[in-house]
């Protein structure tokens, strides 16, 4: 991986989250952070990363500021995949949160699939059918 400095770039379009993460950024004097107050849509040029984390919306399942079919999940991963591949360096990772649920729309990837981190947020269910994950893909 690179020794080059630390960067972050957040898109965040729901006015709430975006205001808040403004407040950390500012409070915590990050320079080196930027956050986008619109949805992610590969328009900034891709820099290049050691690491691509994401949490997207989970189709079906989280509300937003409007309706999000599987049609603008699908259209979301795949740029937010096709940005990554650019975007990372040689040794680089992607990271995806994502229920196991949804791993079937995922588009095809040049990326090497690495062993997924399973962990539950309910102690009520303790099954990987049922827990939260880190898909993690990383460049060659």
């Amino acid at each position: 991986m690179s020794s080059a400095a630390r960067k972050y770039h957040g898109f965040e379009p729901w006015s709430k989250t975006f205001e808040g993460l403004g407040a950390i950024i500012k409070h915590f004097s990050l320079s080196d952070a930027i956050i986008h107050g619109t949805e992610f849509d590969g328009s900034i040029a891709p820099e290049f990363c050691d690491i691509v984390f994401t949490s997207p919306p989970y189709v079906d399942l989280e509300i937003y500021g409007r309706p999000f079919t599987k049609n603008d999940w699908t259209a979301l991963i795949k740029a937010i995949f096709c940005y990554s591949e650019k975007s990372l360096n040689s040794g680089g990772y992607l990271i995806l949160n994502l229920p196991k649920y949804l791993k079937f729309m995922l588009p095809a990837t040049t990326l090497k699939e690495e062993s997924p981190v399973y962990w539950n947020t309910s102690s009520k269910v303790r099954t990987v059918d049922k827990a939260e994950c880190l898909y993690v893909w990383r460049k060659q």
